[in-house]
């Protein structure tokens, strides 16, 4: 288990980066595609960056993105929580 002293956080700079450029270029979206939707691929397409660079375990990068999806008010929190109760999962 790596601790905070030993992440390399020059692994966030590439998923950063892609997940911003792909969430402000929200103007050239695909039509049938809605705002949340656009900026939901955006915070998937950085979290499967981190998980690949891995500057977290995946686990954590995914706490970070769940995080984020609420924090940014893409997905509300409730329907955000109500994944961890789906019995699939």
């Amino acid at each position: 288990m790596k601790s905070l002293e030993k992440v390399d956080y020059k692994k966030f700079i590439v998923p950063v980066i892609v997940g911003l450029i792909i969430w402000f270029a929200t103007p050239l979206r695909p039509v049938a595609i809605s705002v949340a939707g656009w900026h939901m691929f955006a915070l998937f397409v950085a979290t499967i960056i981190a998980c690949i660079t891995q500057p977290l375990p995946i686990g954590a990068v995914s706490i970070i993105a769940f995080a984020w999806v609420v924090l940014t008010r893409t997905v509300p929190m409730e329907k955000a929580i109500v994944g961890f109760g789906n019995a699939s999962i």
